[in-house]
């Protein structure tokens, strides 16, 4: 047992430096992460703590190959991080199915503890006391922020969001609704500091996750009367009315939530910010051929400065569709081999959905983890619920 509880220590602490810890970044993530690898790898064969099998290999070689393509024009140390991450990857890919129930158990306890404790102090801050000093720091040349140790805040904001230690509120928010599924919608403490700090982040995409997962829930899941999933539904729409109207509109909710669900004249959402304007012009005379077919690389889609778009149109142009066919060929492979119940299909949506809104979660590190750890852990699942393809 201590031995299984090392390993899951050592896997959650990959998933930790892989997610974005904006003050675990860089060189330092790079060989922390070789470590780790390094580790596992070392007490696995020591202690027999790997099970392969045929299915696990069939995921192994679509994921290795979009990994490496989507990192084709990369330096040769980017290709050794990135073969690292590979090994690392399958490695944890290949562990007992015990190990990674274990994982998720040690993730779920400290994500919930460090949620709890920067929640906690972040509140203070919003209260005028700080407890601890304040830096600037930058995180990929692509955000600013201030760091106050327990938590960190977007220098460039509209107003306060909670996104404890990571990049963006967005991302941190969705985090706490993966983690929400994870903990299978216990009524514990976990779940209500996962669902208080996604509500804190004020975060559209997590907000939306949300409703859409809680919706899954009771309709699918639970299977509760169709007056209840209407109620749900009438809930949300009151709120929506409610804070439009609410001092005309001029309050936070309003203006971080409801607004942005707004369509302006051209049918695209007000305050879209998944792509901008001048990428989606180039998109539309430039990627055909062999452009949408094999996409532009990094290096390019980087001298374009393109970091801001990053919707599935986008991905396409960095990756083309064979990244894309590679993407869905692995994530088909991983629902093939967990097994279509109601589960899987709940978090293969929300990874889904995540994607269309931004791709770059989905291909951190830490996110393929959390995936296919999930996945694995819902294969064979059996429980009191029908098959999701049954409700349907």
């Amino acid at each position: 047992m201590k031995l299984l509880k090392q390993i899951a220590i050592l896997t959650t602490l990959q998933i930790i430096f892989g997610l974005g810890f904006s003050v675990i970044n860089g060189n330092i993530a790079i060989l922390v992460n070789l470590f780790l690898t390094l580790m596992i790898f070392l007490m696995g064969i020591r202690n027999s703590l790997f099970s392969l099998n045929l299915g696990k290999i069939w995921i192994m070689i679509p994921l290795s190959v979009l990994i490496l393509w989507h990192s084709r024009e990369q330096n040769l140390v980017g290709l050794f991080v990135n073969i690292v991450q590979v090994i690392s990857i399958c490695l944890i890919i290949s562990l007992r199915i015990d190990i990674l129930r274990e994982t998720k158990a040690v993730f779920l306890r400290l994500f919930s503890v460090v949620s709890a404790v920067s929640l906690f102090f972040w509140i203070l801050y919003l209260l005028g006391i700080s407890i601890f000093p304040s830096f600037p720091i930058g995180y990929s040349d692509t955000y600013e922020l201030q760091n106050h140790i327990v938590f960190v805040e977007t220098t460039d904001k509209m107003f306060m969001r909670f996104q404890c230690l990571f990049v963006e509120p967005g991302l941190y928010g969705m985090l706490c609704v993966i983690s929400l599924i994870l903990n299978d919608f216990r009524k514990d403490k976990n779940s209500f500091i996962y669902i208080l700090s996604a509500l804190f982040s004020l975060s559209l995409s997590t907000y939306l996750l949300l409703l859409f997962s809680f919706i899954y829930r009771l309709f699918i899941i639970k299977r509760v009367k169709l007056y209840v999933l209407i109620l749900v539904i009438g809930s949300f729409a009151g709120l929506c009315v409610f804070f439009v109207n609410y001092k005309g509109g001029d309050n936070i909710i309003n203006e971080a939530i409801f607004f942005r669900l707004q369509l302006d004249d051209d049918n695209k959402m007000i305050a879209y910010n998944r792509s901008t304007d001048y990428f989606e012009d180039y998109y539309e005379r430039n990627v055909k051929g062999d452009v949408l077919l094999f996409g532009i690389g990094s290096e390019k889609y980087s001298a374009l400065h393109f970091e801001d778009s990053v919707d599935v149109r986008a991905y396409i142009t960095l990756d083309g569709l064979v990244g894309l066919a590679l993407f869905i060929i692995f994530y088909f492979l991983t629902l093939r081999y967990s097994g279509v119940n109601n589960y899987s299909i709940l978090m293969i949506s929300v990874y889904l959905i995540i994607f269309l809104r931004g791709f770059v979660f989905s291909f951190s590190y830490g996110g393929l983890l959390l995936f296919i750890i999930s996945m694995f852990l819902y294969k064979n699942l059996r429980s009191c619920h029908n098959n999701v393809i049954e409700s349907l």
